[in-house]
Parts: C-alpha cells; sequence; structure tokens
C-alpha cells in the first residue's frame, strides 16, 4: 500500500500521469542499483505484475482517481503533466 500512497501523491501533488510503460522506464533510469537492465524476460514479467497491482491499489476501477492502462506499449511519460480539461 506504500507504493499506492506514493502514486497518488503524485497524482495530487504534481498531476503526474502514472503509466505500466513509464514506471517501468522510471526504474530502469533511476534504479540502477536494482540492475534492471540485466532482468531476465520472467523477472521483467514479474516486476511489471508488482507495478500494475501498485496501479491498480492506487487507482481502483471506478474511483475518482485517474485511470490506469493495462498495456506497456503506452507511449505517455511517467512525467507527462494531466492537461486540464
Amino acid at each position: 500500500m506504500d507504493c499506492a500512497a506514493v502514486l497518488r501523491l503524485g497524482v495530487a501533488q504534481r498531476g503526474i500521469h502514472w503509466t505500466l510503460a513509464g514506471l517501468e522506464q522510471w526504474i530502469m533510469e533511476r534504479c540502477p542499483p536494482m540492475g534492471y537492465t540485466g532482468f531476465q524476460p520472467l523477472q521483467k514479467q514479474q516486476l511489471r505484475q508488482r507495478i500494475q497491482d501498485a496501479l491498480n491499489r492506487a487507482f481502483p476501477q471506478g474511483s475518482q482517481g485517474m485511470p490506469v492502462s493495462h498495456t506497456t506499449s503506452e507511449t505517455s511519460l511517467y512525467l507527462s503533466r494531466r492537461v486540464p480539461v
């Protein structure tokens, strides 16, 4: 639940649009000690599942939170700002 709280805080304070692909990219760029670039395909898939779980916990379906994409091909970046409607 701590990860979900951090994700919600990013939306509330900075308007960050979190995506599975964006969080995965953030981990690769900002967390080199994890060794993500050397992960085997199964390890990467397991991490993607954990990221998606955190997104689902932070923004459950039907909540007032932001929508969550379930694809890894999404092009939105993890630091893109939401555009006011």
